[in-house]
């Protein structure tokens, strides 16, 4: 069951990006290992996340999937979309609107980290939120 909180005050872009910013540095939307299944200790930050894109009415925001360079790129690309779409169904399901959502897959294209350490590819394999 998805429990969302009333929204609070509207917030413009700028500030929205931020607040994503702030909870996904705090914690990461996990999956199951190797499919696009949300893991269940995941449902309380998407549910915060659900509660900040309530607070961007005006937003269009990109959910965009990453993943690391481990095996191969045309399946690490087709993971990072239907992660990146799981995450935009469950933000639907909480209430807001399909249309202001972009579910997009990076695959391994955009590493914030190197694929050289299990710390690096963990720090790659991630969901961003891009508010445009």
């Amino acid at each position: 069951e998805i429990t969302v909180k009333p929204a609070s005050a509207p917030v413009d872009n700028t500030v929205c990006q931020q607040l994503f910013a702030d909870l996904l540095a705090k914690a990461r939307i996990r999956f199951e290992s190797s499919k696009a299944d949300l893991s269940p200790d995941s449902f309380g930050l998407l549910d915060r996340l659900t509660e900040t894109a309530l607070r961007c009415p005006t937003a269009n925001i990109e959910v965009a999937g990453h993943t690391d360079a481990d095996g191969d790129a045309t399946q690490n690309q087709a993971l990072s979309e239907r992660r990146a779409q799981a995450v935009a169904d469950y933000l639907v399901r909480g209430g807001l609107p399909a249309n202001r959502f972009e579910a997009v897959g990076y695959g391994s294209n955009k590493p914030v980290a190197g694929n050289d350490t299990e710390e690096g590819k963990a720090q790659n394999r991630r969901i961003d939120f891009v508010v445009k």
